[in-house]
């Protein structure tokens, strides 16, 4: 029991790309602006999508690289199509929300994709929750 504890509370530092956060940067800042100037801020938080992918990205094989980039694609894009399709009954916003922030852990500790983890998968299924 007390190296499951240890496990859970010990944080490993992993050394990150400094570029890759000015990219996301970049990445995210170019459809919001296009969304805010257009006054469709819908879509332009569907377009930023593509910025929290990229966050995920790091310097592997493009063996390893390409189906972890498609799984979590994949998940966020299910997780925002079920948060949307869940405020036909707003009573099912929690169990979605829920039942992603299970899965994508599980996923993401299968896989052992770190890096921001799978926060961001409930975060886009909880903002598929404002849609209406």
């Amino acid at each position: 029991m007390h190296a499951f504890i240890k496990e859970i509370t010990h944080f490993k530092q992993i050394p990150d790309d400094p570029y890759q956060l000015v990219g996301a940067f970049c990445c995210m800042l170019i459809p919001l602006l296009i969304g805010y100037f257009s006054g469709n801020m819908t879509s332009a938080s569907f377009m930023s999508f593509g910025s929290l992918t990229f966050l995920y990205s790091k310097k592997q094989a493009a063996r390893t690289l390409l189906p972890r980039t498609f799984l979590i694609g994949l998940l966020l894009l299910a997780g925002h199509a079920f948060g949307m399709l869940a405020t036909a009954l707003p009573w099912t916003a929690l169990f979605v929300v829920g039942f992603f922030g299970f899965f994508s852990r599980l996923i993401f500790r299968l896989y052992k994709i770190i890096n921001p983890g799978a926060f961001f998968v409930v975060m886009v299924t909880a903002m598929g929750d404002e849609y209406e």
